[in-house]
């Protein structure tokens, strides 16, 4: 993009204006190399540009800086079921605010730099870290961030690095998954389980966990019908019901190409109980294979459960909220 400053001037009689003096500021310049610029010069950064823009946090990422941006592109916006900007629009502006900031990085952090090593905390602007994970097989290295895969990496502006990626991250409030799940009405009957079975401090207090968690309505359609079903059943049943939906590893969706080779399409996940759930893997084509969409299958179920929501993050684990009950 073309930017320019046109100043006109006036020649006027030396005996008229030659003792004149103009005390009017002479304009600065704005740098329009630092990252605001960047983005919006970019059109397939156009909704990241639309939420700088409405948060107002446009002015601070033209500052000095330094920054590392975590730019979503338009894609990574669709991929979370945010296409248009009419859906950004209608989000109260602090919540997405927010939202943004959780992609800002408050120093220059060179991805290329960044170690092979899965899920490395880099902290945001929320006082919360992103996750990175770098991965490399037959010469590929692909790079994610809380399971985001990354499209672009460490081009340089005036005031930071631009790093693209292809989600809109969701920041976590929560310390732990229990806290989060509290906060997930479509949880309640599953956060039930959790205390009638007594594993409620278990969950809260461990490190690294991976929760696959049924809908109230998979739980109804498993013979739950409603809460009071749920506080009337035998606690050790529940409880390895709830084993059988726990991983004991943080585990973003993309992390299973860390687990896999890449010509694999599943994955036999061992669970807290025991059991042996089966990932199905949903891949591109092309190097790694990144994977788009996971479902589940258990031992005893007879068709695949889908994730209706993935990769929430809490500081002790993640939540995947599906649409069934493995058995």
């Amino acid at each position: 993009m073309l930017r320019f400053t046109i100043v006109m001037g006036i020649v006027g009689s030396m005996s008229l204006f030659s003792c004149s003096k103009s005390t009017a500021p002479i304009p600065v310049e704005p740098d329009y190399t630092t990252l605001t610029y960047v983005v919006e010069d970019n059109f397939n950064l156009s909704h990241l540009f639309f939420t700088l823009e409405r948060t107002g946090l446009a002015d601070e990422l033209a500052g000095p800086g330094p920054y590392t941006l975590l730019a979503s592109s338009n894609a990574g916006f669709q991929n979370v079921g945010l296409g248009s900007q009419m859906q950004l629009f209608n989000m109260p502006v602090d919540v997405l605010a927010g939202r943004v900031r959780y992609h800002i990085i408050p120093q220059k952090v060179a991805f290329k730099d960044l170690p092979i090593q899965a899920n490395q905390p880099v902290m945001t602007s929320t006082g919360k870290p992103v996750f990175v994970t770098k991965v490399v097989r037959d010469n590929d290295t692909l790079t994610m961030v809380n399971g985001a895969e990354l499209a672009m990496a460490d081009f340089e502006a005036s005031n930071g690095y631009l790093q693209v990626i292809e989600g809109f991250l969701q920041p976590f409030i929560y310390d732990n998954v229990i806290d989060n799940m509290v906060n997930l009405p479509q949880l309640s009957m599953f956060y039930l389980a959790i205390q009638k079975a007594g594993l409620e401090a278990t969950i809260s207090n461990a490190q690294g966990q991976t929760l696959y968690a049924p809908t109230n309505a998979a739980l109804a359609a498993h013979g739950y019908p409603d809460l009071r079903a749920i506080a009337a059943a035998d606690p050790e049943v529940l409880r390895q019901l709830v084993l059988k939906h726990i991983v004991n590893d943080q585990l973003f969706m993309q992390d299973y190409i860390l687990l896999t080779e890449v010509t694999a399409n599943n994955y036999q996940q061992t669970m807290l109980d025991g059991s042996n759930v089966t990932v199905n893997l949903q891949r591109r084509a092309g190097g790694l294979r990144p994977i788009f969409n996971i479902s589940l299958r258990g031992p005893g179920n007879t068709g695949n459960i889908t994730v209706a929501e993935r990769d929430l993050v809490t500081n002790n684990g993640i939540i995947n909220i599906i649409n069934g009950v493995l058995e």
